[in-house]
């Protein structure tokens, strides 16, 4: 074992030695000139300063607090609107359990068959018109009225049914298709006319209209909550609701007081009575839209109405937070978010912001450093004849090997500690430092609370550990290959392509599996659905998309599977092959 840090001194000697090395560091420095020159992140979305900052006295504060004008103020009886509307959502969900929304129009719709076939029995026996009118009337009635029911359904902010995008647009077109012909819509026509019936009929007949729309209503699928998500819905409106009360109670403490120096504390009891609110119903919106998909692929939910850009990753994170808040009674605003590309992490811009935005930059550059360093220990060695030189001295091939991946990431570590440093000390005497907690949740299920500088040093170490194994991609690379440019140039063009692929086919189900994918894990610190970042341009240069049906254990168990991988790849064949 002694003899690996003779030899890693020795691969450190050859790596200072490497024009490359200075090469990198002036891409660093450009690098950091570049990320302070465009560092400009969004504000904060939970941060809504826009209530209750032109108010200068208590009174304005209490006026504006207790408006009955709900289209301009986030009052009180905007607040309780919030919480009314989620008690009545699980209230609607609790009625629709009961009940089948489905069977209901199914039978509707078996009702008005049955007249239909009344109908046609008239026609054929030829009923007197002055009967078959009232028929062909009712049958238009009821087909209308069946289709604004199926559209209000569907259309509810909590609709009771999941149907595909296509089918709804077909079961409507169906419905106006089949009223129209039974109405003759925009035709001159007698309904006194016994002809005329018939006609109807055997134009609804050929159509095949009726047995399609049965189709498509077999194809509905009931949304029904479970009662345990239903009572938990239940405590956590309660709890909001009671610790509005206590909002409110202070609130009116500060009021009572009509001391103004109190103003500040005031608006803040004010905005904090709101936010509660505006959470708890959230926390119930994507409860009820969330338990519907739960079991489904992300590529199945897609087809679903309403679900188009959705992904379930996604809302279960969303939930998660919410009931830390609701529970633990709090607000988004109590805490900082986690780091994201192009959003400030609290109320204002501060040092970590700048820090982790730098290190997404130069956390590329030192990647590429670490490939090109990697690609070229055994293939350039091996082109120039050193290779030969160092077996035939007394250390074994797997010695040899290990010195060489680990003087690799020795480098990347020192490049990585020194920049996160520099970017440190450059955000505080810009920005400053603001040691708010974070609110996270990890892996879609976890909310947790963390220091800033905690939450930054994970980030080191997870890019850290993407470095490692993109290292160890490499030097199989280098392995393989005799060529220093050949092996090079493979490393640096698979390196890229897993990059394009993920523009390409990050929507595909299978490229959750591509291995590459699967190295950003910071991701699961819960920084990847912040509201601003969607179309920042750096969002998407810096950030690897959420896949789909994507999590920390599959990420992390591919992650460790390709490095293992590479590893046993490498010392095997480097051990096999012959060395001229």
């Amino acid at each position: 074992m002694l003899k690996i840090p003779r030899l890693i001194r020795g691969e450190l000697n050859k790596i200072l030695m490497r024009p490359i090395l200075y090469v990198i560091t002036g891409i660093l420095v450009i690098a950091l000139i570049f990320a302070i020159t465009i560092f400009s992140p969004a504000p904060r979305s939970s941060y809504d300063n826009t209530f209750y900052n032109e108010c200068k006295t208590l009174e304005e504060v209490n006026q504006q607090f207790n408006s009955t004008n709900q289209t301009q103020t986030k009052s009180k009886k905007v607040a309780l609107a919030n919480v009314n509307l989620a008690i009545s959502n699980i209230s609607y969900y609790s009625n629709v359990s009961s009940n089948t929304v489905t069977t209901e129009l199914k039978e509707d719709f078996t009702y008005i068959q049955n007249i239909i076939d009344e109908y046609e029995m008239g026609c054929r026996i030829n009923l007197p018109v002055t009967e078959l009118e009232p028929i062909r009337q009712t049958i238009v009635k009821n087909l209308t009225e069946l289709q604004n029911k199926y559209n209000n359904y569907v259309n509810k902010t909590n609709s009771p049914l999941l149907v595909k995008k296509v089918n709804h647009e077909q079961l409507d077109a169906l419905f106006t298709r089949t009223i129209n012909m039974f109405s003759l819509s925009g035709q001159n026509v007698d309904f006194t006319d016994i002809d005329t019936h018939k006609n109807i009929i055997l134009m609804v007949t050929e159509s095949d209209n009726l047995n399609t729309i049965q189709y498509f209503l077999d194809e509905l699928i009931d949304i029904h909550i479970s009662e345990e998500t239903l009572t938990n819905l239940n405590e956590y409106v309660s709890m909001a609701s009671n610790y509005m009360n206590e909002i409110e109670a202070d609130f009116n403490n500060i009021i009572n007081s009509n001391d103004n120096e109190n103003i500040n504390n005031a608006i803040n009891l004010a905005k904090r009575y709101y936010l509660v609110s505006e959470n708890v119903l959230n926390l119930v919106n994507n409860t009820f839209k969330y338990e519907p998909i739960s079991t489904m692929m992300d590529s199945s939910i897609h087809q679903y109405l309403n679900y188009n850009n959705t992904y379930s990753y996604q809302i279960k994170e969303e939930i998660t937070k919410q009931t830390y808040l609701v529970t633990n009674n709090a607000v988004a605003t109590d805490f900082a978010d986690v780091f994201s590309p192009g959003q400030s992490s609290n109320a204002t811009t501060n040092a970590f912001d700048f820090v982790y935005f730098g290190l997404e930059i130069f956390g590329f550059v030192i990647l590429i450093f670490c490939v090109v360093i990697g690609a070229g220990m055994v293939a350039g060695e091996q082109s120039n004849g050193t290779l030969k030189l160092l077996t035939i001295r007394p250390y074994s091939r797997n010695k040899i090997l290990t010195s060489k991946i680990l003087s690799t990431l020795i480098f990347g570590v020192i490049l990585t500690l020194f920049s996160a440093l520099v970017l440190f000390i450059i955000g505080v005497s810009i920005y400053g430092a603001n040691l708010t907690p974070i609110l996270g949740v990890f892996n879609a299920s976890t909310a947790y609370v963390m220091s800033p500088i905690v939450l930054i040093l994970i980030y080191i170490l997870l890019l850290l550990f993407k470095i490692l194994i993109y290292t160890l991609f490499a030097v199989l690379i280098s392995v393989i290959f005799r060529s220093n440019a050949a092996a090079i140039g493979v490393s640096m063009a698979i390196y890229f392509m897993s990059t394009l692929f993920s523009v390409l086919f990050s929507s595909s189900y299978w490229f959750a599996f591509w291995p590459f994918t699967n190295l950003d894990l910071f991701k699961y610190m819960g920084g990847s659905f912040l509201t601003n970042t969607a179309n920042n341009p750096l969002s998407i240069a810096f950030s690897s998309p959420m896949l789909y049906n994507s999590s920390f254990l599959i990420s992390i168990i591919i992650a460790l599977s390709i490095g293992v991988l590479f590893s046993f790849i490498s010392y095997l064949i480097f051990n096999k092959r012959e060395i001229k």
